[in-house]
């Protein structure tokens, strides 16, 4: 008969080869207080913990420290905070160090809380039922207003600034120098914890989503902090490392930051940098001033930094950690050879250790494949099936844990503490892993995130652990899609492969055939991308989904009506009727000019800021986008950036994951501009319908500042309707009681159906020709049009301001507002030389007869100058719209103006013969046009004009060589680009007249 051990180790039971004491007191005597700190192994006089070089915050040695702790606590404690719960609140910085330290030492609990909505930082406030919080001091009004919502006294509100010099109240401003008492707080004694208190006395609260996806607050006790300090100083001592310095980049408000930031450094003495979150660019500068030793960094940060910076000193790295997300083997290799350091990940829950499930590389075994390491000290773990019996070594299932440092449970919630445990006291973890014979654990997913293929339930992690199987791929991103008439969902996969492989996606799938289960195929397809950085990776979601979209608007993944699921959208991401009201929102829908009016407006916005001081930020989301997905979204008229995009994406995106409900392409991109734009905190925002009004996901607001209409056309027939009467009772749906309703000049039929809806909706309509308060440089002349709705819109959303301050533009807010619009692609004349590009976005009927009005009056100086030169047409566009009608009315636009396009060329999406573009993922391949659909196009302009020459080309960039040949051999050439935005924006990117 087998012993128990020998059970134990066919089966995946493991208990941790390594037992640690741990000593039984408070964090605080841990850190500062002898036999359990090395203070007097430390220069007195040398700084532990450290601000950024030119950063307003100071530096402090560890009596510094410990002293500011001593002093805060003391005043912190005069207060009444024994016993009670401090909440801290905005981006990291030294100081938010203090106020932890000083919180605990005066007998507090502690809860640290990223930079988020009001809304959101109001929910956590009530639930963590904070006393005191604390906020960077540039977080002021949204701590207010959601002290305000949660019934906080404004007297338990401290700014976290640079100083700790007192200084007095400010308005609604209290410092947390206020605080400090450096008479009596040298003297000051924390209380030290028995064994039992250090164990049953909340220090943390901390924010985790468990296994079942809501948001929670567990506790961690000071005992529990103190081994997993502990576990981390385990594997660090048998590295043989040496004094030097650690590094963490981001923000320090989950227990990962704590550890890797806050904990460990003080314990060891290791120097501490708190910068919050930064750019690359900053990051690597400051590697290389700083000199670490120790880094700590998110995955798609590996990535980069192999890519894109091979070049930049790291040579003072002994070793990277990096947490949140599995990193393939092949990338820790990219980074040892690239730079010169083992590369260790950690995974794992909240509830029991940031660095995972008690799991860690170890460094004295080499690292061969992609497991994550053996457990940490003092940890016993197995994998489990559904039925919670132990499964057989290298087999998937639920890992349980059991571990003296994890939570003591989740704060309020009996309920899911009691489901979270079981009887004998193992934790359910909710990870799907699995341990070999040599005790190495794999991390395969999370069961909240499995997602169910031709009937059985496939992790995406277990799918990527796959294909990372191909010798020449090194990292992959899966995720789960529907197709028309499939229930279930397929996989598709976006893949890195290693530069000097030749792998095609024909050989990919030959190999995935023959190595991979049926389960394992991907079935949504796949897709070869240089680098999966997080931006990238939301990207990837939405173009997938976007695919699915273009095939015939199937319900699951498109939404009908787009409006369908955005209220119960928006209350899934936690927001009110009043944060959306918040918004002062500009609605704008159309046929023609809808973007173009949006950005006047917002540029008149602008204007009016600069001259009163409102808006001080707009927020502006319009589509479709020419070159990065960004585009959509924008802060001051600028795109909003990559890392804030990845964030605000992720924030949305995660919370849909474990809900019922699927937003399409469209209502996701919507609800992010709206969860940016509550965020940035922004004063006025700006929405562009996607399509129609009614039914769009945008028509969510029922109190809107103003709503606009511009030109209307036919277009989208197949959704909005056959005639201009059902397409202006689309438009007109975004109309609401009460709130303004503006129009340009519209036909008859248009106007009369708007006029019936407003009075349908309770508002009142006002049509709006062109004001001679725009300038006479605004051309062509529908820009005038879209400009005077932008300056009504504008004038009407101000006229709610108090009666002291300016209600409405006048005519330098007009001049400077011309003078800051800026909307590439429309409209677009750009003059190289002999060489001249007008560029127009032009999708339907309306616009390009505007784009070919346009072309005749820009270029009829050039033509009277010289009538040689020759005129030509580069067109494509997308495959659904009704190519005959398209092209008649451009050329009769041309004809009118009594000229004509020698050169006909028309061209494919793809940007190069190598399909690589250079911009961003959400142009890549998404609409292709056929050689039958080119074809189509010559058959129709040779109908049209039988002279002109016709050509086709495979390719953006061989048509636009094909114009610049023409020009050189004429002296010169005035060229038309139009039709679909990835054509446009293609172009310009080719040109080099936008970021790629």
């Amino acid at each position: 008969m087998p012993s128990e051990t020998e059970v134990a180790h066919e089966l995946a039971i493991v208990r941790s080869k390594d037992q640690i004491p741990v000593p039984s007191t408070d964090l605080l005597s841990y850190l500062f207080d002898s036999p359990y700190s090395e203070h007097n192994q430390w220069p007195s006089d040398e700084p532990l913990f450290l601000s950024p070089p030119g950063s307003e915050y100071p530096n402090y040695t560890f009596e510094e420290i410990k002293k500011l702790v001593k002093c805060f606590a003391t005043g912190l404690k005069r207060l009444g905070s024994k016993g009670k719960r401090v909440a801290i609140y905005g981006d990291s910085n030294v100081h938010f160090q203090i106020v932890l330290l000083g919180a605990l030492a005066a007998g507090a609990s502690v809860n640290l809380c990223p930079s988020c909505p009001v809304q959101d930082l109001a929910f956590r406030v009530q639930q963590l039922e904070a006393d005191f919080v604390f906020f960077s001091s540039d977080e002021i009004d949204k701590a207010y207003a959601a002290a305000a919502d949660s019934n906080i006294p404004k007297e338990r509100l401290f700014a976290i600034d640079h100083s700790t010099e007192k200084r007095e109240a400010q308005g609604n401003d209290q410092s947390w120098s206020s605080i400090f008492d450096f008479k009596d707080g040298s003297s000051f004694e924390w209380q030290r914890l028995s064994d039992e208190e250090s164990k049953n006395t909340t220090a943390l609260y901390v924010y985790t989503s468990g296994s079942t996806g809501s948001p929670k607050l567990a506790e961690r006790s000071h005992y529990g902090l103190i081994g997993n300090t502990e576990q981390l100083l385990f594997r660090y001592n048998r590295t043989n490392r040496t004094k030097g310095s650690v590094f963490c980049s981001f923000k320090a408000a989950g227990i990962g930051g704590i550890l890797f930031g806050l904990l460990t450094p003080l314990k060891t003495r290791y120097k501490s940098m708190f910068v919050g979150q930064c750019d690359l660019k900053t990051y690597i500068g400051l590697v290389e001033s700083f000199r670490p030793t120790y880094l700590a960094m998110p995955k798609y940060m590996v990535q980069e930094l192999v890519d894109h910076a091979p070049k930049a000193d790291f040579s003072s790295v002994t070793e990277i950690t990096v947490g949140g997300a599995m990193v393939p083997f092949k990338l820790r290799e990219m980074w040892a050879q690239v730079h010169g350091s083992p590369c260790y990940v950690v995974m794992g829950m909240t509830e029991v250790i940031r660095v995972g499930v008690q799991i860690s590389s170890n460094p004295l075994r080499p690292v061969t494949d992609n497991t994550l390491g053996q457990l940490l000290p003092n940890v016993e773990a197995m994998v489990v099936d559904r039925s919670g019996q132990p499964v057989q070594r290298n087999q998937c299932g639920e890992l349980w844990t059991k571990d003296p440092f994890r939570m003591k449970g989740y704060l309020n919630n009996a309920l899911q503490t009691a489901e979270m445990f079981t009887d004998d006291g193992w934790l359910r973890s909710g990870d799907i892993c699995k341990v070999n014979e040599q005790d190495d654990w794999y991390f395969i997913g999370r069961i909240k995130d499995l997602f169910k293929i031709k009937g059985n339930h496939v992790s995406a992690s277990e799918i990527e652990s796959a294909l990372l199987n191909h010798s020449s791929i090194i990292d992959a991103s899966v995720i789960p899609v529907k197709v028309p008439g499939d229930e279930e969902s397929v996989p598709r996969g976006f893949l890195v492969k290693d530069q000097s492989s030749e792998l095609t996606l024909e050989n990919l799938y030959e190999w995935m055939d023959k190595d991979l289960a049926p389960k394992m195929q991907l079935l949504g397809g796949a897709e070869f991308l240089d680098v999966l950085p997080l931006s990238n990776r939301a990207t990837t979601i939405l173009n997938s989904k976007r695919q699915k979209c273009d095939h015939d608007r199937n319900p699951e993944i498109y939404g009908q009506p787009m409006s369908s699921l955005m209220k119960e959208g928006l209350q899934v991401l936690g927001y009110t009727d009043r944060d959306i009201n918040h918004l002062n929102v500009i609605h704008v829908a159309g046929t023609k000019g809808k973007g173009s009016t949006c950005a006047f407006t917002n540029c008149f916005l602008k204007a009016h800021g600069e001259r009163t001081g409102y808006p001080r930020k707009t927020g502006l989301y319009t589509g479709p986008h020419l070159v990065c997905l960004r585009e959509r979204l924008r802060i001051n008229f600028e795109p909003i950036d990559e890392e804030l995009f990845a964030t605000y994406f992720f924030d949305v995106w995660e919370k849909f994951l474990t809900s019922r409900l699927t937003p399409g392409y469209l209502q996701l991109m919507t609800l992010v501009s709206f969860h940016a734009f509550v965020k940035e905190g922004v004063d006025v925002a700006i929405f562009e319908t996607n399509c129609g009004g009614e039914d769009d996901a945008t028509n969510f607001f029922m109190n809107p500042a103003v709503t606009g209409i511009t030109r209307l056309g036919l277009d989208h027939i197949k959704t909005l309707g056959p005639t201009i009467q059902n397409i202006a009772w689309h438009k007109s749906g975004i109309f609401k009681p009460g709130a303004p309703a503006l129009s340009t000049i519209q036909e008859q039929v248009a106007s009369d159906e708007l006029q019936r809806r407003a009075a349908e909706k309770n508002t009142v309509l006002e049509f709006v020709d062109i004001d001679p308060m725009i300038p006479a440089n605004v051309i062509p002349e529908v820009q005038k049009k879209n400009a005077t709705l932008g300056m009504a819109l504008v004038n009407a959303s101000l006229k709610n301001r108090p009666v002291n301050e300016s209600r409405g533009l006048i005519p330098q807010d007009v001049v400077r507002g011309v003078e800051l619009y800026s909307w590439p692609g429309r409209f677009e004349h750009i003059v190289d030389g002999h060489y001249q590009w007008l560029l127009d976005m032009a999708h339907n009927a309306l616009s390009l007869r505007a784009a070919g009005k346009w072309f005749v009056d820009a270029t009829s100086e050039s033509q009277s100058n010289n009538s040689n030169l020759p005129n030509i047409l580069i067109f494509s566009q997308v495959s659904e719209r009704d190519h005959e009608t398209l092209l008649k009315n451009l050329a009769k636009s041309i004809q009118d103006g009594h000229i004509k396009f020698q050169y006909v060329i028309f061209c494919t999406l793809l940007e190069r013969q190598d399909d690589i573009p250079s911009n961003d993922l959400a142009h890549r391949n998404l609409e292709s046009v056929s050689s039958e659909i080119q074809e189509s196009y010559a058959a129709i302009w040779k109908g049209i004009d039988s002279q002109a020459e016709i050509s086709l080309e495979p390719t953006i960039n061989d048509a636009l060589q094909s114009a610049k040949t023409i020009g050189t051999q004429a002296g010169g050439m005035q060229t038309l680009i139009t039709g679909t935005s990835r054509l446009v924006g293609h172009a310009l990117c080719l040109l080099h007249r936008v970021d790629s």
